[in-house]
């Protein structure tokens, strides 16, 4: 989101990367040095200190689909700090793990 105008924009997961990584889905902290790539990068563009919000989607250790960032937290403007878990990293769900082995077609 362009802070000046309000315009919003849709950028690929991996833009800007080259070649497809996605390390950064899944670690806080290469999330933040992602989004001040990214913000650079879209400065560079003529877009007034963009807004970067993530909305990502993980399967981790065969559990259930779940969000892994809070996509209401702009990540680019972010005071991130390596001695303090980030605000944007969600908790890992738990709660309904068992299930996959109840599901399994026997």
């Amino acid at each position: 989101k362009d802070r000046r105008t309000g315009e919003v924009g849709y950028l690929k997961p991996n833009a800007f990367l080259g070649y497809a990584r996605k390390r950064w889905t899944m670690h806080p902290d290469m999330l933040k040095q992602y989004a001040d790539c990214v913000h650079q990068r879209l400065e560079a563009s003529n877009i007034t200190d963009p807004e970067l919000y993530f909305d990502v989607w993980k399967s981790m250790n065969q559990r259930f689909v779940q969000r892994v960032y809070d996509p209401a937290i702009d990540i680019a403007h972010y005071n991130w700090s390596p001695f303090e878990k980030p605000k944007y990293a969600l908790p890992l769900l738990q709660d309904l793990s068992d299930w996959r082995e109840k599901l399994k077609v026997k």
